[in-house]
């Protein structure tokens, strides 16, 4: 992984910008990105970008959404992206820590199935029973 932070900040009149850092969980096997900001039509390419960069050398990929402001179409996109690249590589990809504001656009869209409750990521147990089922 070469770096643990994004960070896209624009000179725009809503100040959009998004900020992502990476935790890594238990083990090395996983990591969680904290996104903060907005995951809009302009910061999603970069996002997308740096989420494959992490998720190329990890077997879970979450995203902690607890401080994301807005999301657009193009982000919801991103999700859906991640999580079909994650079931061909036999990966796990979840969501956690939504808005109720955006859970409520992620279920309309048929993302519930990617987010998870989870209270204390990492010490969360993604051990050998996802090490097994998501190990080629």
């Amino acid at each position: 992984m070469k770096k643990n932070i994004l960070t896209v900040e624009r000179d725009t009149a809503l100040g959009s910008h998004l900020s992502v850092r990476v935790r890594l969980l238990n083990g090395a096997l996983g990591a969680v990105l904290d996104c903060s900001g907005y995951l809009d039509n302009e910061n999603t390419p970069k996002f997308l970008i740096f989420c494959r960069e992490v998720f190329l050398e990890k077997k879970v990929l979450g995203l902690n959404l607890e401080s994301l402001s807005y999301i657009s179409s193009t982000g919801v996109g991103a999700f859906s992206s991640l999580g079909l690249e994650a079931r061909h590589d036999q990966k796990l990809f979840f969501i956690t820590g939504v808005p109720d504001s955006i859970k409520k656009v992620l279920s309309v869209l048929g993302f519930r199935d990617l987010i998870r409750n989870i209270d204390d990521i990492e010490d969360y147990d993604f051990g050998p029973h996802y090490a097994a089922k998501y190990n080629p």
